[in-house]
C-alpha cells in the first residue's frame, strides 16, 4: 500500500501526507519500505537512495525525504515530499523527484544528527521554489471564522499538530 494524497492514511505505517494541496500524483511507499529505495531525478536518472524520512513532531505527516546522493563524498539532501511520486519498472519500485540533477546537487545538504529547524525548512523550500506547507496552514488559520473562539481553536489544534511555523516542526521518522 502506498501513501497518496487521495488515500492519505497508510494503515501499515500510520504515516500521512499532510492536509496541504499536494498534487494527486504525490505518492510514497510505506515508511518501513523507504530506506535504501532508489531515487531518480525528473529526467529519470538515478541520483541516490532514500536515507530517511522526516515527519512532523507528532509523527503524523511525512514532510521530507533525506536522499543520500554520493556527490562530493556522501551528501544528504532534504527533499520536500510534495510532488514526489513512486514508479516501477519490471516490479522494481523507485521514487521520482520533480527536480533535475543540477538543482538537487546545488541544494542544501544536512547531516543525519543535525536538527532540521524551520530555518533549514525555509532554505530548502526556497531552493526548490516551493511554498512551505506551513504557509498553507497559516492561510487556513487566518481565514475569518464565524467566531473568534473557533479561530483560536483552529490555531491551537494546528500548533498541537506541530504546524506552528515558529518552532522545529520535523523529526526523523522512528526517532
Amino acid at each position: 500500500m502506498t501513501t497518496r494524497r487521495d488515500d492519505r492514511r497508510d494503515h501499515d505505517t500510520g504515516g500521512l501526507l499532510g492536509p496541504e494541496d499536494y498534487p494527486t500524483t504525490t505518492s510514497i511507499p510505506p515508511l518501513e519500505n523507504l530506506g535504501g529505495m532508489e531515487v531518480r531525478d525528473s529526467s529519470g536518472d538515478k541520483v541516490g537512495t532514500v536515507d530517511d524520512a522526516y515527519v512532523d513532531d507528532q509523527g503524523s505527516y511525512v514532510r521530507y525525504l533525506a536522499v543520500k546522493t554520493g556527490w562530493f563524498g556522501t551528501k544528504r539532501h532534504m527533499i520536500p515530499v510534495d510532488d514526489v511520486r513512486m514508479e516501477s519498472v519490471d516490479g522494481e519500485e523507485y521514487l521520482v523527484l520533480p527536480y533535475d540533477k543540477d538543482q538537487l546537487r546545488e541544494g542544501p545538504s544536512f547531516e543525519r544528527d543535525e536538527d532540521f529547524t524551520r530555518e533549514h525548512e525555509d532554505r530548502t523550500y526556497g531552493h526548490y521554489g516551493r511554498t512551505g506547507y506551513w504557509d498553507a496552514v497559516r492561510a487556513r488559520q487566518t481565514t475569518p471564522a464565524p467566531t473568534p473562539e473557533i479561530a483560536e481553536a483552529e490555531v491551537a489544534d494546528a500548533i498541537n499538530r506541530g504546524d506552528d511555523p515558529n518552532r522545529v516542526a520535523v523529526k526523523r521518522w522512528g526517532v
